[in-house]
């Protein structure tokens, strides 16, 4: 009856426990990420990256901090020492990104912790026949709220979808000729655009909440707000205090707002003698009103606009059941919607279910092996059967104990019970020999119970040490430090439960079925006398083992000479942390060159799309270009291209190397590569720091490693992560110039900069939803400030022309030019370039960062 139960018990644990690709393994890492649209490198470095890397370092158990910075984007990796408490080390992190003054502009950092979980369990990437404006309000109006329902799923992320905004370009005579500034309008917008609450009045006999809105809530109210106007011709009698406002703009932070404080005063001081109040005129006659669409990244599947879709697990759901909801709710989707189309491109599901089939198939061949070769050697039916209920129970029980200790089935686990399957028996056909030979003899004394018991006892110190001394050898494997043990822990107690379920099995199963299946001993002429009558194989055994012990030196020094050549093999099999799967998918990036322009890479992309889609051995194809996403963090020009073949792809190594070749050579301008993700998981991917405060010599010293290593053969493919330049101009401030008009460099400097990057100043409602931003319609080309057409910026002066202080020419002021890093890493504060290297066959050398 215990064994009953202990066999239900252990077969619900199997059906319920978690299925996953691998342990999960808690890394000591942390990731703070900040986003500062328009900057570049430098100034990220300067004003984003070092004092976040200042407080950083003083940390609580920070190991070491790397830093990369690149336009628009800050990224700082912190490493702790393994065991480390991480939740209460993101909370110290917390606290010390709070404490760093960060510039205007910067977004707030963000912490992200890496794990296992963290990663899509499924990809899907959606198309459909129309545009992609209606593909969005599918994706996020049904697919989104239908993913999200799903038992098990944390999140479902989105990207690609097109985003409405309302943008404003302004008219510049309008703005003139009602003596008004880009800087005043929008003051007026942030400032009319509000919903401030009051707090708790009392109001009678009650109290009540109160609440300003300032009504600005649909396109039509933004088009007709009302904009305080001073006309051309009183903007002189107002001189005096636009001349104070601009000085206290200098004195601040931001002139441009100064100076629409100016203007302001100027409208205040005039409309307070005119009887009907200060004059207004609609924004919609001052600038033009529009709602657009867009999307921040572009993203194409298979020829088609498309939306990428990534669904997250929550902790303690299976995997396999999460994959499989979501693809039984993406097929009726697609039925409901004809058409919408959802290609998978990531399923983790899939390699897990074929891992326990796979482990299912080895368990029923060993089981049939077994079977086999114990029937050869035993040469009864019924000392086989209960040899071989030893391998089911045993696993069913090491089962039910990995479901308390919350380890999941995985690629670990299920390796350790197909290795097991040969050590479980191991222990029952012992016993059960032992039985079955007592009960053979013919002078045996003993019968029944006491037989079994006596013969039982007799192998239980043989059997519990060797049980012992194999589980000595495995449990060591999970004490190990570091991410290889977290890997290897669920392994070992695998195989430590299963062989203590072996021992359990055969003192007390395979007892009490050997007494009820052999109730009446063994009949005469059935049994066999293994001492009075050995076999031939006995009698072979015998004359190998004589000889051996007849020439003990012979019999070492072989030994030796075996294990020896044994060792020289190693090199031959190569070493790894995890092997390689060969998978008919790769993952192919494209770098463009440093100030290339967005619209000539997605030009770049569609060339390649049109060139990959020709390849017959291609099922899917989809890339993204632009946005941000986990290998590139923050706005970027970066391309992502993912590919799947079909699976009698041959040579598939050798197509992935020709496909980036071509690729290079169809679209020379830029970098293709293949992504390589075997540095952390597999592989031999090696990589190599130089570190130093000289950027120069740090370079320097990079290309002479990496050109020693590309004259040793061995090396199939050396990359150092040195960084291509921008072009870069320095507007270098005069200032005398500068100090003739009231003006200083950084209101130069801040009147420009908004011209770099849209920036948001209300949001309004579409649709019943508060989701548009309205953002002034940025423009990144500084000739709009010089002459193209004859326009200057909107610099506050005590006269015209006040962009004499920075004219491009010689002198104190002018236009400098330079080269500018596209990306810089740093480590512990210094400057360094690294990359990988790999052995032929088994290691490359790709670059890492730049």
């Amino acid at each position: 009856m215990i064994t009953i139960i202990v066999l239900v018990a252990g077969l619900y644990s199997g059906l319920n426990m978690k299925q996953e690709s691998l342990p999960n393994l808690s890394f000591p890492y942390l990731s703070v990420t900040t986003v500062m649209p328009g900057a570049a490198p430098q100034g990220v470095i300067e004003q984003v990256t070092e004092p976040l890397e200042q407080r950083l370092q003083n940390v609580e158990n920070v190991k070491n901090v790397t830093s990369t910075s690149m336009s628009n984007v800050s990224n700082i990796n912190l490493e702790f020492d393994f065991g480390q408490n991480m939740d209460k080390a993101m909370s110290d992190v917390r606290e010390a990104i709070a404490a760093t003054a960060l510039p205007e502009g910067a977004q707030t950092p963000t912490i992200s912790k890496f794990s296992i979980n963290t990663f899509p369990v499924m990809s899907l990437s959606a198309s459909g026949e129309g545009s992609l404006e209606d593909l969005t309000k599918i994706v996020t109006d049904v697919v989104q709220p239908a993913l999200e329902d799903i038992p098990g799923v944390a999140s479902v992320q989105i990207s690609g979808q097109s985003v409405k905004e309302v943008k404003l370009a302004f008219d510049q005579a309008k703005l003139a000729q009602y003596g008004m500034t880009e800087a005043s309008v929008e003051q007026m917008i942030q400032a009319s655009a509000v919903e401030v609450p009051l707090g708790i009045f009392t109001m009678g006999k009650s109290e009540k909440s109160i609440l300003v809105d300032g009504g600005v809530v649909t396109l039509d109210d933004l088009k007709n707000l009302a904009i305080p106007a001073v006309p051309a011709s009183a903007g002189a009698g107002a001189s005096g205090a636009g001349q104070g406002g601009a000085a206290a703009g200098g004195a601040g932070a931001n002139g441009a707002a100064g100076g629409a404080a100016g203007n302001g005063a100027a409208g205040a001081g005039n409309g307070a003698g005119a009887a009907a109040g200060i004059p207004t005129v609609k924004l919609s006659e001052l600038a033009s009103v529009e709602l657009v669409s867009q999307s921040e990244s572009v993203s194409r599947t298979n020829g088609k606009d498309s939306i990428g879709i990534q669904i997250v697990k929550s902790n303690d759901a299976n995997t396999v059941d999460v994959v499989n909801a979501v693809k039984d709710k993406a097929d009726e989707l697609k039925a409901d919607h004809p058409d919408l189309s959802l290609t998978t491109l990531l399923d983790q599901g899939k390699p897990i279910e074929k891992s326990v089939e796979t482990m299912l198939n080895k368990a029923l061949f060993g089981a049939l092996f077994a079977v086999i070769i114990i029937l050869l050697f035993l040469r009864n039916i019924r000392t086989t059967l209960i040899s071989i209920l030893s391998i089911p129970l045993s696993l069913i029980i090491g089962v039910l104990l990995l479901k308390q200790f919350d380890i999941t089935l995985n690629i670990m686990t299920l390796g350790a019970m197909t290795v097991a399957i040969g050590r479980v028996v191991d222990d029952s056909i012992v016993v059960i020999e032992n039985i079955y030979r007592r009960m053979s003899l013919t002078g045996e004394k003993l019968r029944g119970k006491e037989l079994v018991l006596e013969a039982t006892r007799e192998m239980f110190m043989p059997i519990m040490s060797s049980t012992i001394v194999t589980i000595a050898v495995f449990l060591p494997l999970g004490t190990v430090s570091g991410m290889v043990g977290q890997l290897f822990l669920p392994f070992a107690l695998t195989i430590v439960f299963a062989l203590l379920a072996s021992l359990l099995v055969a003192i007390t199963v395979v007892p009490m079925l050997a007494h009820t299946l052999f109730k009446n001993g063994v009949k005469p002429g059935k049994g066999h006398d293994h001492e009075d009558k050995p076999g031939k194989m006995a009698m072979g055994y015998r004359r190998i083992l004589a000889a051996a012990l007849r020439h003990k030196v012979i019999t070492v020094v072989i030994s030796v000479v075996i294990l020896v050549a044994s060792l020289f093999l190693i090199p031959v099999i190569g070493a790894s942390f995890l092997p390689e799967e060969e998978e008919k998918y790769t993952m192919i990036t494209y770098s463009p060159e440093p100030g290339a322009l967005l619209s000539d890479v997605e030009a770049r992309a569609l060339k390649a799309e049109e060139a990959l889609l020709k390849d017959s051995d291609i099922t899917n194809m989809q890339y993204s270009i632009g946005g941000s996403n986990p290998l590139s963090p923050g706005p970027s020009k970066s391309g992502l291209f993912y590919l799947q073949f079909k699976n009698e792809t041959k040579h598939f190594a050798d197509k992935k190397e020709k496909l980036v070749a071509d690729l290079q050579a169809l679209v020379p301008e830029g970098t293709w590569s293949e992504m390589d993700f075997s540095g952390g998981v597999g592989g031999s991917t090696f990589s190599m720091s130089v570190y130093g405060d000289d950027l120069t010599a740090v370079g320097t010293a990079a290309n002479q490693v990496a050109e020693l290593m590309k004259k040793n053969s061995d090396f199939k493919k050396v990359d150092t992560s040195l960084s291509k330049t921008y072009e870069q101009y320095t507007l270098a401030a005069n200032q005398q110039k500068l100090s003739q008009y009231g003006l200083t460099a950084g209101q130069v400097a801040l009147a420009l900069m908004p011209q770099q990057q849209s920036k948001a100043l209300a949001r309004i409602e579409e649709d019943g939803k508060k989701v548009r931003r309205l953002r002034e319609k940025g423009n990144g080309d500084l000739r709009r400030h010089r002459g193209y057409p004859k326009r200057r910026a909107a610099i506050p002066a005590r006269h015209s022309g006040a962009d004499q202080g920075c004219r491009g020419r010689p002198g104190r002021g002018g236009t400098e030019f330079d080269r500018a890093g596209e990306r810089a890493s740093r480590r512990d504060g210094k400057r360094r370039y690294y990359g990988f290297q790999r052995r032929q066959g088994i290691v490359r050398f790709a670059r890492s960062s730049r």
